[in-house]
């Protein structure tokens, strides 16, 4: 396996490279490097990172896509038009602190115990992502949120404002740290509302659009901490029927 030492010494501007699958990074402190148009290509299987820190570092326009690393800590630094969106990557007991990410794409990726603490997120889309056991703290997220899987997690002041959410669960974790979208036609609703709105609803939805949302509420019902709902899904009804079923969640919620 090849090990990748002097290309990545402190204060380097890397350009264009792209590593072999097979090439390990040693672990260690790297700092002030700026790494731009770099395929990691780091293998589905196999670590690529571990025990290793970027301070101050800058990723432009970079494929950090498949990468599996432990203990990986990201502090200061900035992640731009980036990709992290390969078939797997896993992220397992690491830090990112005090970084910003703009506009990066984040696909099937999980972070096991990883923990977020004050990064802004600009313009990202995270799909396919599962977070857990992670405490995420005094993050600022902007973008997409499509199949995310919020699970035993800690938040503290976590503001989700400006992020559009489609299929987003939580699952044993604290919500109470985080502030969610909430517009017309994106918004979370607790348990309970589901459960009001079935009874509302039965003689104002159609039978077949009724019984599909019976389905749907009463699964949303046994969840601990609730969903967040947009139109898509209730795609199984028509467009007037899908208005009402939103107004009839944001008045029972």
């Amino acid at each position: 396996m090849k090990v990748i030492e002097k290309i990545f010494s402190d204060g380097s501007d890397v350009k264009n490279l792209e590593l072999s699958p097979r090439s390990k990074i040693p672990s260690g402190l790297y700092q002030d490097i700026t790494f731009r148009g770099v395929n990691f290509n780091a293998p589905m299987v196999g670590g690529s990172f571990g025990r290793t820190e970027f301070r101050n570092c800058s990723f432009v326009q970079c494929n950090l896509g498949g990468l599996n690393g432990r203990k990986i800590h990201f502090t200061k630094c900035s992640i731009v038009n980036s990709q992290l969106d390969s078939e797997f990557s896993l992220f397992r007991k690491g830090e990112w602190k005090d970084s910003t990410f703009e506009n990066v794409k984040f696909g099937a990726v999980e972070l096991q115990s990883v923990s977020i603490l004050s990064c802004v997120f600009i313009d990202c889309c995270f799909r396919k992502v599962n977070l857990k056991g992670c405490l995420i703290e005094g993050g600022d997220f902007q973008g997409i949120f499509n199949s995310v899987n919020w699970i035993n997690c800690q938040t503290r002041n976590v503001n989700l404002k400006k992020v559009r959410m489609t299929d987003v669960s939580l699952v044993d974790s604290d919500d109470h740290g985080i502030s969610f979208p909430d517009s017309e036609t994106n918004f979370f609703v607790p348990p309970c509302a589901f459960s009001a709105a079935k009874t509302y609803l039965k003689d104002k939805l159609s039978a077949e659009v009724y019984s599909s949302f019976c389905d749907e509420a009463d699964f949303f019902s046994d969840s601990r901490y609730g969903e967040m709902v947009d139109p898509s899904m209730f795609s199984f009804a028509a467009d007037h029927e899908i208005d009402l079923i939103l107004t009839t969640l944001r008045t029972f919620r």
